[in-house]
This record gives structure tokens, C-alpha cells and sequence, in this order.
């Protein structure tokens, strides 16, 4: 198979940089260029493996029973599945990766907080793309160039993510296309008229992710889940982190959660409950019965 090429930066973290939580600022500097210039950069041995194995093997004991529920976009194979936001199944490396969050901070300002924890697993044999689509779309569609990220995505594989099984299609450079802040009430899909004068000028590319590694990308690169030829699910983890303006959905934990949260010193709006469903998509952001920290 041919070496598959983009315009991603690509750094390995260093066991130094594990230490200390924080890229170097060579490393730092390519990876913000990237995303800045580009949509998306990865970073390499940045997560703990017995993490995602350990989560790996939580969502796919989950899988019969969130393949029930409906399809991610409603295509079938494309499973919305939300990790179970249990004490047990909480890891720190995964939800809080230090170094993650440390480029979160550099992108974002200081002041940053957990807007998503959910994930997407994709069945084996799925032979259907979604369609493409952002996550968040442009804030000011009236000024004439793209503003700074206000949220960056973080997906952590937790298998080895090939072009085989799954890896994302990502179109480089579209977080700068102002667009799409015209188009809030239509829903995330990018105009098929768009994509073809877009393929025309820079074409889209999957994007390969080893498990252990960091796919960091600017919620409004254009972007869509592939197909998986092979026979085994590939499982990945996705979570939004928003600069401290930016709003600040409740995201549901269990009540046992709570202590993790705290101890992982990051900032969310978390609802603690005794019992409900984590997999049910999408949750009920907008109904909150009571403040929240």
C-alpha cells in the first residue's frame, strides 16, 4: 500500500516532554503552525497505552448495545459511543492528557474547559463514508477572514487507526473558509458545490492515527468518518476543548466521577448523576435541573 501523505505536522513527544506534560517549544511551535495553517496536527507517544487499552475494551463490551441506537449522521456503521463516564472507566491521560491540553492552552488562552467527552466507534466491514461535515462552524460570518480557533477537537485512537480500518478523511486548510458561519441553521454538512470546487484546489486526505498518539484539529475543518474494510471494530475517542468564552454545555458523569474530575484539575460542567444513559445521542445539553460548578 502507498504511503499515504499530508500536510499535517507530525511530532513525537518525547519521554521528557511525558514528564513535563508540555511539548518543547520547537515541538510546541510546529504543531501550532500546523493547525493554525492546516486544521490539524499530531502528536506522537503522547498518551498512556494501558489507558486506551483499558478503555478500548470498556466501549467494545458497550458495542452491541450502542449499535442499536441511531447511527452517527445516520449512516450505518458510524457508532456514536460515549465512554462510560464512570470512576472506574476515567482516565486521566485520556480525558486531561497534559500535553493536549498544555497545546489547548497555547492555541486557546488559559482558561480552557472540557466541552465534549464522547467517541466513535466504527464496526468492521462498514462500506459507507459519512458525509462531510464540520463540528462547530464560524462565530462571525461577516468578517472577511477566518477568526482564531475557539475549540479544538482531540481524538485519541485506541486501536492502531489505518487507512483500512477507518482512519478520518480531513480536508486540509477549510477551518479558514468563512462560510460555513453563514449556514448555523443548516445543519453541519458541507455543500456538495463546496466540496467539489475544494477537492479541485486541495484535495481531502485520510489520516492514519497509532494508538498512543494525539489528532489535534480545529473544530472547523471539514472532516468525515470512512469505511472500515477490516473485520474488527475500530474504536476512537473524541473530546471537544473550548477557550473559557465559548459555551459551556453540561456534560453528564456518574456520581463517582466526580472525585476523578476534581483531582484531574480540569474545568467542566459537569452534571453528576445516579443513573442514566451515557449512550443515548445526543444528550440533553440544554436541560440542566439545578446549577452546576
Amino acid at each position: 500500500m502507498a504511503t499515504i501523505t499530508h500536510p499535517f505536522q507530525i511530532v513525537r513527544a518525547t519521554p521528557e516532554e511525558r514528564r513535563q506534560g508540555e511539548l518543547a517549544p520547537a515541538h510546541l511551535a510546529a504543531v501550532l503552525s500546523s493547525i493554525g495553517e492546516h486544521g490539524a496536527a499530531i502528536v506522537l507517544d503522547a498518551v498512556d497505552i494501558d489507558a486506551c487499552d483499558a478503555l478500548r475494551e470498556a466501549m467494545l463490551a458497550e458495542l452491541e448495545e450502542a449499535a442499536r441506537l441511531p447511527a452517527a449522521l445516520e449512516v450505518p456503521g458510524h457508532v456514536q459511543h460515549t465512554p462510560p463516564p464512570s470512576a472506574a472507566h476515567l482516565h486521566a491521560d485520556l480525558f486531561a492528557n497534559p500535553i493536549a491540553t498544555s497545546v489547548c492552552r497555547a492555541l486557546l488562552g488559559r482558561g480552557i474547559h472540557l466541552a465534549l467527552y464522547t467517541g466513535n466507534t466504527m464496526l468492521g466491514h462498514t462500506t459507507t463514508s459519512q458525509p462531510v461535515h464540520w463540528d462547530e462552524p464560524q462565530l462571525w460570518p461577516s468578517l472577511p477572514h477566518a477568526a482564531p480557533a475557539h475549540s479544538l477537537t482531540i481524538n485519541i485512537p485506541l486501536v492502531d487507526v489505518t487507512e483500512d480500518n477507518g482512519a478520518l478523511e480531513l480536508w486540509p486548510g477549510t477551518h479558514l473558509d468563512v462560510r460555513s458561519g453563514a449556514r448555523v441553521g443548516d445543519g453541519l454538512l458541507v455543500p456538495e458545490e463546496w466540496l467539489e470546487a475544494r477537492r479541485r484546489e486541495v484535495p481531502p486526505v485520510r489520516v492514519p492515527v497509532p494508538k498512543g498518539a494525539l489528532l489535534l484539529r480545529d473544530g472547523r475543518v471539514w472532516h468525515c468518518g470512512t469505511t472500515n474494510t477490516t473485520p474488527e471494530p475500530r474504536p476512537m475517542l473524541a473530546m471537544v476543548y473550548s477557550a473559557w468564552w465559548f459555551r459551556a454545555l453540561p456534560i453528564d458523569f456518574h456520581t463517582d466521577a466526580q472525585p476523578v474530575l476534581e483531582a484531574a484539575g480540569v474545568r467542566v460542567t459537569a452534571r453528576y448523576r445516579d443513573e442514566f444513559d451515557h449512550l443515548a445521542w445526543p444528550p440533553d445539553w440544554d436541560i440542566v435541573a439545578k446549577p452546576v460548578d
